[in-house]
């Protein structure tokens, strides 16, 4: 017989795949960050669920980063140096906090990464940067969160293709 209770806890893992899957395709930097936002929040929900509250802020700071992008981009000029150094500091700060044990690191360096990727312009250091994002996995093995599993080894082979074809081979 199947639990529905355990079932319902996946529910945010499944919109937060959809959304971070999605946002790959996205034809604007806007709608791309629009379901990294919603993404975040859903994971961030989803390892609320599963007792991952590094999980939890980790998600909170992207939802934060993303929405500080998105503002910037609306306005249509470059990010300030002191908004990325603020909130780099911010995010390491968290991680005083938010530290137990070596794995939750693991979150902490997927937000700082992020941030780097957030602000950056080259689509060649973007793909190679988000190789890091795999860090995530044994993290999401840990609290058993198979969607973000799923996520991040999709997001992985992604960027591996993307590599390969914009990178790597001669044509």
């Amino acid at each position: 017989m199947i639990d529905i209770s355990n079932l319902a806890i996946h529910i945010p893992g499944f919109i937060a795949m959809f959304c971070i899957i999605a946002s790959i395709q996205m034809k604007t930097k806007e709608k791309y960050l629009y379901f990294q936002i919603i993404g975040a929040f859903s994971f961030g929900a989803y390892f609320l669920l599963l007792n991952g509250y590094t999980g939890v802020l980790t998600n909170l700071l992207l939802c934060i980063q993303a929405l500080i992008a998105l503002y910037f981009l609306k306005k249509n000029t470059d990010i300030p140096k002191w908004v990325m150094i603020t909130l780099f500091s911010i995010t390491v700060l968290f991680g005083f906090f938010i530290i137990d044990r070596w794995l939750d690191l693991l979150p902490l360096l997927v937000a700082v990464t992020t941030l780097i990727i957030y602000f950056q312009s080259k689509e060649k250091m973007i793909r190679y940067l988000s190789l890091i994002l795999a860090i995530w996995i044994p993290y999401a093995i840990y609290y058993n969160a198979w969607f973000s599993l799923i996520t991040s080894v999709f997001f992985l082979v992604s960027t591996l293709i993307a590599i390969y074809r914009y990178d790597l081979r001669k044509t």
